[in-house]
């Protein structure tokens, strides 16, 4: 990513440097150094495919990353170039490249369900040497640190118990206190100063990277330093305008009309920024706040649109680079999760995912800025990343709800649907915040069986243990549901989503009743879902709709279907 520099002129190696400038604003240096023999043919920038279903783009999004996977485990090389890319050293920018882009790589594969080339990339990543800082003006290592930090700690979150996770972990985050700007916050230039610690100021989307990389971290059980996270947050907090959206770094806080700062130059970076807020607390980020910031980005969304692809940095109107693209929209589809459950949500992820299926290529890539031969690895993850989070959820659990009880149907009828169902319910925990809590009870045979007696907070140890428990589901004889009604209400969650495939119980009348004895007040949501394999079997049980509707209408609920096949790839 490229620093919106204010001085008019830089020395330094390079094969070319072109100077754009504009009346009245700071002069944007771009400078591009070519390291390698192999010259790589310009591509198009045009689409060059149809758009297809999510599931569908993800697949072929993930037999690329398989295909293009290096025998080491890692994504890119280095070794071509169009002769545009960002100023860089090697072998130090190179290597910061590679080790962040297979980063991104496997954190795509494992929230996929990919295992090959996810474990190889994994092993990769835990024998990669650490990235050094190669120049006094060059800190691309921080993006390196930065996704080794989060991948780590997003496998330690995930169930993953090596030991040497938390080890790589620890080790990159070292280098993210070391590479803190003065100020706090993280870089990827210090054009002023060349000092051990940056000189500069730090860039908004750089620090709200840090930060959501910390909170995995924190999340995962690794010790973060208060001071490093207190100043990080402090810092993006300052770079937020009164308008909302937010200056592209601290060292623009003279120039707030500089295009790149404006509304159209600066929605893109807007969302990483909100979110990293929202994950820490901050009281300058709110619903309506990031509510408002969405609807810029999707009214505003064209002045992406015209950044993505373009060979050189911020050379597009107000100033957007095309790196900007994917990651954008990465982050845009993590803030949706913080939203409440409802139809806007549902609206916004399929505009998300209209901006990022359309742009795929014949080789089953993703790309937004021609960078060596990283920026297909990088771009791929990303939208992988992003698409996954705007296909349809089985369970749409919003921060409002602090304590929620998921009741599932294991009857024999449930049997195909296990495998998918175990993977919607951990990762609908794996999406839930740290302040709330949950509990899992399954319609079993003879008698409810419950993942806890009471609510566990979402932690490390409470999606391991969820983990161990499902996967002991195997869908077998005919439950009677009246009795998990009871021990789901009895606990007096905020929500109840109750899933089955069909509503032919053999006890009705007993659940009704248990219903309105034990949420007389209606203080508990319940939502209730019927979870069938097609549009076949959806149509065969029709006729369970109408009391499903019935439940959930008369408790402050949203009833749904669910079809197996449209969440499966």
């Amino acid at each position: 990513m490229r620093k919106l520099h204010s001085k008019s002129s830089f020395s330094g190696p390079a094969c070319g440097a072109w100077l754009l400038c504009a009346p009245f604003i700071p002069s944007i240096i771009i400078i591009s150094l070519c390291v390698s023999q192999t010259n790589a043919e310009s591509p198009s920038t045009a689409p060059t495919t149809q758009p297809v279903s999510i599931p569908t783009a993800i697949d072929r999004g993930i037999k690329f990353l398989e295909k293009f996977q290096s025998p080491d485990g890692s994504w890119g090389t280095g070794r071509e170039t169009r002769g545009t890319e960002i100023y860089s050293m090697v072998p130090g920018s190179l290597d910061s490249f590679r080790i962040g882009a297979s980063a991104l790589c496997v954190m795509a594969l494992r929230e996929a369900g990919e295992k090959a080339a996810h474990d190889k990339g994994l092993e990769f990543l835990l024998h990669a040497p650490d990235v050094k800082r190669d120049d006094g003006a060059l800190l691309y290592n921080t993006w390196s640190h930065i996704y080794m930090v989060q991948a780590m700690s997003e496998e330690i979150l995930h169930g993953n118990k090596d030991p040497r996770l938390a080890e790589v972990a620890k080790r990159n985050l070292k280098q993210m206190v070391e590479y803190a700007t003065y100020m706090g916050g993280w870089a990827y230039y210090d054009f002023d100063a060349h000092t051990q610690t940056p000189s500069m100021g730090p860039t908004c989307f750089g620090t709200a990277a840090g930060l959501v990389a910390l909170f995995e971290a924190r999340q995962a059980g690794i010790e973060i330093p208060e001071k490093l996270v207190t100043q990080a947050t402090h810092q993006l907090e300052k770079m937020r305008l009164p308008n909302g959206v937010f200056l592209y770094g601290a060292d623009y806080l003279y120039h707030p009309t500089l295009p790149a700062n404006l509304p159209r130059g600066a929605f893109g970076r807007t969302q990483p920024a909100n979110y990293a807020l929202w994950l820490w607390k901050s009281k300058e980020v709110n619903a309506e706040r990031i509510n408002a910031s969405l609807d810029l980005f999707f009214k505003d969304h064209k002045f992406l649109d015209m950044g993505r692809k373009r060979p050189w940095p911020h050379e597009s109107w107000y100033q957007t680079s095309g790196y900007y693209y994917y990651f954008d929209h990465y982050y845009a589809s993590r803030l949706l999760e913080s939203l409440d459950a409802g139809k806007a949500k549902t609206d916004d992820a399929k505009q998300i995912a209209a901006h990022v299926l359309p742009h795929q290529e014949e080789d089953g890539s993703w790309w937004d800025y021609a960078m060596w031969d990283f920026h297909k690895p990088y771009g791929t993850a990303f939208a992988i990343m992003t698409l996954l989070r705007c296909e349809p959820r089985v369970f749409d659990v919003g921060p409002d709800v602090k304590r929620v009880v998921f009741l599932c149907d294991e009857s024999g009828s449930m049997l195909n649907k296990m495998a998918t169902l175990r993977d919607e319910l951990n990762r609908t925990v794996a999406g839930m915040n740290s302040d709330q809590s949950f509990n899992v009870i399954l319609a079993a045979n003879h008698k409810p069986e419950a993942l806890d007696v009471s609510f566990l907070k979402v932690n490390r140890d409470s999606k391991l243990k969820l983990a161990d428990f499902i996967e002991g589901i195997t869908g077998t004889g005919v439950p009677e549901f009246a009795p998990a009604f009871q021990m789901a209400l009895k606990l007096k969650p905020d929500a109840i989503y109750f899933l089955t495939d069909a509503a032919d119980f053999p006890d009705t009348r007993d659940i009704v009743s248990a219903i309105k004895t034990l949420n007389a007040d209606h203080k508990i949501r319940l939502n209730t879902i019927l979870f069938v394999e097609d549009a076949v079997e959806r149509k065969k049980n029709a006729e369970s709709e109408p009391l499903m509707k019935q439940i959930a209408g008369e408790n402050g609920g949203t009833f749904k279907w669910v079809e197996m096949d449209s969440l499966q790839r």
